[in-house]
C-alpha cells in the first residue's frame, strides 16, 4: 500500500525459475572438503600447541617457527583472517578498543590487506577481539 501511494505500483518479483539457474545439490563444495566444527578446530589448535611443545623439549630448531605458526592459526580462526591478510599483518596493527578495556593493547585488529572490489585496491577494515 505504502509503495502504491508513493510511486504508483507495487513491488514484483523480478527472479523467476524459467530466468534464473537451479541449484542442483544443496551444497557445491567438495565432500571431503568439509567445514571444520568446534571439535575439530580445538583439536588442530590443540596439535599446533603440542608442536610448540615438542620443539622445546627437544632443544632444537623450530621452536620458534612453531610458536609462530600456533599463533597465526589462532590468529586467522579468532578474527576471522583471511591468508593475504594474514600474511600482512604486522604488531603494529593491533590496538585499543575502549569499549572492551579488559582486551587491554589487543582489543582491534586493523586489518590494511582486506578483500578488494573487483579493480579497487585492498580495503582496510577494523575487526573487534570477542574473546578476553
Amino acid at each position: 500500500m505504502a509503495c502504491e501511494d508513493a510511486f504508483g505500483t507495487h513491488p514484483v518479483a523480478i527472479c523467476h525459475e524459467w530466468n534464473t539457474i537451479a541449484h542442483l545439490n544443496d551444497y557445491e563444495g567438495r565432500p571431503e572438503a568439509r567445514p571444520f566444527t568446534r571439535e575439530d578446530i580445538q583439536r588442530f589448535l590443540d596439535y599446533a600447541d603440542d608442536q610448540v611443545e615438542r620443539a622445546g623439549w627437544a632443544k632444537r630448531k623450530g621452536a620458534l617457527a612453531a610458536y609462530r605458526d600456533a599463533s597465526l592459526f589462532k590468529a586467522i580462526y579468532v578474527w576471522g583472517l583471511r591468508r593475504t591478510e594474514t600474511s600482512k599483518l604486522d604488531v603494529v596493527d593491533f590496538g585499543r578498543n575502549a569499549k572492551a578495556p579488559q582486551s587491554g593493547r589487543y582489543g582491534t585488529l586493523n586489518v590494511g590487506y582486506g578483500k578488494a572490489k573487483k579493480g579497487q585496491p585492498p580495503c582496510r577494515r577494523n575487526v573487534l577481539s570477542v574473546m578476553d
